[in-house]
């Protein structure tokens, strides 16, 4: 018989690995910033979105792993933190090939459809290949919150564009 069992006690289960490419939380003094491929590589436009967010807001940003044990989900790309005492938030990479507010539209409506499985999240839209202007990008969301709206559709929590001239701008209910 093992000790717990003599005892009438139950042993708590063995802690399980925190992986910061899978799981939420602050990483404390862990906190580097920079992009991790750990669980994967990156799409190179994938990986220009996260050298962005690098460079301009000191991010960390760790390639989620792929799961093809759901047919038909589409994993959200990254867990991004922006300090050492932010949780993360999943987030999805889009990069444009239009610059309409169709193609905006369109993409964040995606995004929304892939985070919610996994209780929402932001998505990163990267307009600088098609010269993405600001009022583009606003309408698009508009219209994007519009759909969403009317036929029951799923929204990311916070839409982080980045334009043509490489300003960004951030929309959404948690845009800050």
């Amino acid at each position: 018989m093992s000790a717990g069992a003599s005892t009438g006690t139950t042993l708590p289960p063995a802690p399980s690995r925190f992986d910061p490419s899978l799981n939420l939380g602050p990483l404390s003094d862990d906190f580097q910033p920079g992009v991790r491929e750990s669980a994967g590589k990156f799409r190179e436009k994938e990986r220009a979105i996260g050298v962005y967010l690098v460079a301009g807001y000191a991010a960390l940003v760790h390639r989620r792993p792929e799961d093809h044990t759901r047919e038909g989900w589409k994993m959200p790309d990254a867990i991004v933190r922006y300090g050492p005492d932010d949780p993360g938030r999943i987030t999805e990479f889009k990069t444009l090939t239009k610059t309409t507010t169709t193609a905006v539209k369109n993409d964040i409506i995606r995004a929304g459809g892939q985070l919610a499985p996994y209780g929402g999240g932001d998505v990163v839209i990267d307009g600088r290949n098609v010269g993405l202007t600001e009022d583009v990008a606003r309408r698009g969301y508009v219209r994007a919150a519009g759909q969403a709206r009317q036929h029951g559709q799923p929204m990311p929590q916070r839409a982080r564009i980045i334009l043509g001239d490489s300003r960004t701008i951030d929309l959404g209910e948690e845009a800050t």
